[in-house]
């Protein structure tokens, strides 16, 4: 090629950094094997529906929804959450603001670092010292279970 592998384009640099960053974080034969496992995994299909594939969870989950996000949009998020919740499962959604869209996990992962700390308790901070204890404000939500009462025993955490 004439031009090389130089960056010509603001997007070029922009994808070259976050590049550089990634292979420093994430080994690349395993990142094939989990965006494999990604595209191959379709819970509906495997289980008949959601809340037949979240049946046997009975650990505390979190659901992290990233505003701009194409690959697992907002509404997925909201949607998965709202299937553990109907199947009486412990869930935290967060609804991050990520004009990066998928690729905020890589860019804006202090907020993200925020959510899970304050999910897992016992994570400390990079540098550390125990995280402080803040308050979080809890909202009860009262969804629609399939028999057509209300739940409102499931705490999301905005």
């Amino acid at each position: 090629m004439a031009s090389g592998f130089r960056t010509d384009f603001q997007v070029e640099s922009y994808l070259k950094h976050q590049g550089e960053k990634f292979v420093k974080r994430f080994d690349a034969n395993s990142f094939l094997h989990i965006t494999r496992a990604m595209d191959e995994c379709d819970l509906v299909e495997r289980f008949g529906d959601l809340e037949k594939a979240f049946e046997s969870i009975r650990a505390k989950l979190l659901v992290v929804a990233l505003s701009a996000d194409w690959l697992f949009p907002p509404e997925q998020s909201m949607e998965v959450a709202g299937t553990l919740v109907r199947a009486r499962k412990q869930v935290s959604y967060c609804h991050l603001y990520a004009p990066h869209g998928h690729d905020a996990f890589l860019v804006d992962i202090q907020h993200l670092a925020e959510v899970v700390r304050a999910f897992l308790p016992w994570v400390r901070k990079p540098d550390g010292d125990p995280r402080s204890r803040r308050e979080r404000s809890h909202r009860r939500l009262a969804l629609p279970l399939p028999n057509g009462t209300e739940s409102s025993e499931s705490s999301w955490t905005w």
